[in-house]
């Protein structure tokens, strides 16, 4: 008799806001609000690199300007840790959109800018993006998985029948 399989639970990706402003998360809360996806939000620099540490995210939004570490900071530590370096940032910010910005902001590693405020429509492409990118990453990740395991089992039932046919031999 087969054995049944258990679904799978599939979890909604993880977008990460970082703001220290409560009304800019607000307002990218509702702006995202038709995606599929779970919205955490952060704070502080500080708060933000403990999320990221904790969960897996398919973008994250990132105020470049905050108190104590700014988006800059957040996005070169961010890149530094094995752990995180693959995690799409896109900086938002309300500084002055200037080339020397643009320039020290692609420096830190984003890979993009959306200045304040925000357009909903393009926020929610930018991010849909993101999403359906971290979906494929991470169906072919399963298939992977799946094909690992099937290989360990072929390599298995052929030392078997290696191993069965050889006694016969002998």
């Amino acid at each position: 008799m087969a054995e049944a399989i258990a679904p799978v639970k599939a979890t909604r990706p993880k977008v990460l806001l970082v703001d220290d402003v409560e009304a800019n998360l607000i307002a990218f809360e509702a702006q995202l609000s038709k995606l599929d996806c779970e919205l955490i939000r952060a704070r502080s620099g500080n708060e933000a690199l403990r999320a990221l540490l904790k969960h897996s995210f398919a973008v994250m939004l990132l105020d470049v300007q905050m108190p104590e570490m700014d988006g800059y900071e957040v996005a070169r530590y961010a890149r530094e840790n094995p752990q995180t370096r693959d995690v799409p940032i896109i900086f938002v910010t309300a500084m002055h959109q200037t080339e020397a910005n643009a320039l020290k902001g692609y420096g830190a590693g984003p890979v993009d800018f959306l200045f304040k405020p925000t357009n909903p429509e393009v926020l929610l492409s930018k991010v849909s993006i993101f999403l359906d990118l971290h979906a494929s990453r991470q169906k072919l990740a399963d298939a992977h998985e799946t094909h690992q395991s099937t290989l360990a089992e072929l390599e298995a039932f052929n030392y078997s029948v290696s191993h069965d046919l050889r006694a016969q031999l002998r």
